[in-house]
């Protein structure tokens, strides 16, 4: 008689061989993104809602003006380019105009 932990070694073997033979493929910019996210987010709106679900979508939807790599370096998102007052304390930020940021966005 094959014991409980028998069976789950085999089915454990089966997966793994049944996901092992596939090929990688690279990342095409565009597309669909489709996630099954519960529970679903009560309002969209990140400044109301910090929840867990309302941070997933709406980092998809909405884009800043800046993003920040692996070493949290500011990077160009919205803004092309950025200056910094001499005192820190004013920070001005230029965005490309509003027909290349709308082509940008379709792309």
């Amino acid at each position: 008689m094959i014991t409980t932990l028998s069976r789950w070694m085999i089915v454990a073997a089966a997966l793994v061989s049944a996901f092992a033979g596939g090929e990688a493929t690279a990342q095409k910019r565009g597309g669909a993104m489709n996630i099954i996210l519960q529970p679903e987010p009560p309002i969209l709106v990140l400044a109301l809602n910090q929840q867990g679900p309302t941070q997933t979508v709406a980092g998809k939807i909405y884009q800043g003006l800046l993003t920040y790599d692996f070493d949290l370096k500011p990077l160009p998102g919205l803004a092309k380019s950025w200056t910094v007052s001499p005192d820190g304390l004013t920070y001005t930020f230029n965005r490309d105009s509003p027909d290349t940021t709308r082509s940008r966005a379709s792309e």
